[in-house]
């Protein structure tokens, strides 16, 4: 199982991933509004399921480098990380992903602003709005520190692209393979 971050923000009134996330237990794919959301947050919330309980977006879980600004539904952008490490356990990158919510996110935050989120050891994934469909995503805007850090990025997507690699979620260690697989018998 991943070790979950101490976290010392606060979702506050932001349902980003109750949109974002897919559900297991709820049939609920990524990019549709749960049916338990309301105006007030979740109303299944003291009983939600554990994978609800256990996510945490970027914005959560990197409080380190990601600003209290950047809260998903103040700009528009969901962000997602998953770690690059070596064999020895250390970490070599980490890969945030970031949707457009609504259309041009990215620039009304400012490049010159999301450049920033860019250290060593850190890169992003812009997708643009609308350009996530059922068979593919369109290419990403991609940002990196520098050369080192862009290998790192081009060697994870190289494993991601091989079924067979081995993933950790919230409730364990899948195979590429056996992730797509579940993705794809959620409805649309």
């Amino acid at each position: 199982m991943i070790e979950l971050p101490v976290l010392n923000r606060v979702c506050g009134d932001c349902q980003a991933c109750c949109e974002w996330v897919a559900v297991r237990e709820f049939m609920k794919p990524e990019r549709e509004k749960c049916k338990h959301q309301c105006a007030n947050g979740c109303s299944i919330y003291e009983s939600r399921p554990n994978e609800c309980k256990q996510y945490h977006c970027s914005w959560l879980a990197y409080e380190e480098y990601i600003p209290l600004s950047f809260r998903p539904d103040v700009t528009g952008l969901f962000m997602e990380s998953i770690e690059l490490h070596a064999l020895n356990g250390e970490r070599l990158l980490v890969l945030t992903m970031a949707w457009e919510m609504k259309p041009n996110a990215m620039f009304d935050i400012g490049l010159k602003e999301l450049n920033k989120l860019i250290v060593p050891g850190h890169a992003m994934l812009v997708f643009q709005y609308g350009s996530v469909s059922e068979q593919a995503l369109s290419t990403p805007v991609p940002m990196f520190a520098n050369e080192e850090d862009a290998q790192h990025g081009a060697d994870l997507m190289q494993k991601l692209n091989d079924p067979t690699t081995k993933i950790g979620t919230m409730d364990g260690e899948h195979t590429v393979e056996e992730a797509m697989r579940w993705t794809d018998d959620l409805p649309r």
